[in-house]
């Protein structure tokens, strides 16, 4: 094989990434290779996964999900198993990925047991998952001079990737009233709340739990 190191940049949530696609085998006295091991030197477990999109020749791949561990099988020649090495992807399955260096080793084998070594890096770019809110239909019955009453009786936030939220805000979208119509927030120890009565929008800022965001 020639010797070389590629490095392949994986943005979160992109599909599988082909990370050898330079590959060049080459064996001297074999027109055929038998294996291949590929693996991961500091595998992640529900993060990590190597993909063998589709079959070249007689070569089959199984990924060991327990192990971090492509294993490869088929006698075929040099042509096939460089393809199917081309081929092999690398692909993260979470919407928070550590932000470390993945190292895969590849080892191929042909028919009389010699063997080559090489391998790719694999840099994880995560990206930042906007918080999500469940659409809410609550309809609020207000009679002149009630007290001030609770807008929303449950709220389904979410962040994939972030404990904390840093702030949010609610706006009077339609039929807003100066003057008359007012949100109103009990600040916190985390939490702060801003109204401003001429654009009708509630801001509340400080960095705190999603539960007590929701709260």
């Amino acid at each position: 094989v020639n010797d070389f190191s590629e490095l392949v940049v994986y943005e979160e949530n992109n599909p599988p990434t082909p990370i050898n696609t330079a590959v060049s085998l080459l064996d001297s006295d074999d027109r055929n290779l038998n294996s291949a091991t590929v693996e991961f030197t500091a595998y992640i477990k529900y993060e990590d996964v190597l993909v063998y999109p589709d079959q070249v020749g007689n070569i089959t791949a199984q990924f060991d999900e327990e192990l971090g561990v492509m294993n490869m099988q088929g006698d075929d020649t040099i042509d096939n198993w460089n393809r199917a090495i081309s081929s092999l992807s690398y692909q993260n399955e979470s919407d928070n990925p550590q932000a470390i260096l993945r190292v895969v080793d590849f080892i191929v084998r042909d028919t009389a047991s010699g063997e080559a070594r090489f391998r790719s890096n694999v840099v994880v770019a995560p990206v930042n998952d906007a918080p999500v809110i469940q659409e809410m239909d609550e309809l609020l019955d207000y009679t002149e001079n009630d007290l001030p009453k609770t807008l929303l009786n449950q709220v389904l936030l979410e962040d994939k990737d972030d404990t904390n939220l840093e702030s949010a805000t609610i706006t009077l979208s339609a039929n807003f009233v100066s003057g008359e119509d007012v949100l109103a927030f009990a600040d916190t120890a985390d939490i702060t709340g801003s109204w401003n009565g001429t654009t009708g929008v509630l801001t509340l800022t400080g960095s705190a739990t999603k539960a007590n965001y929701k709260a």
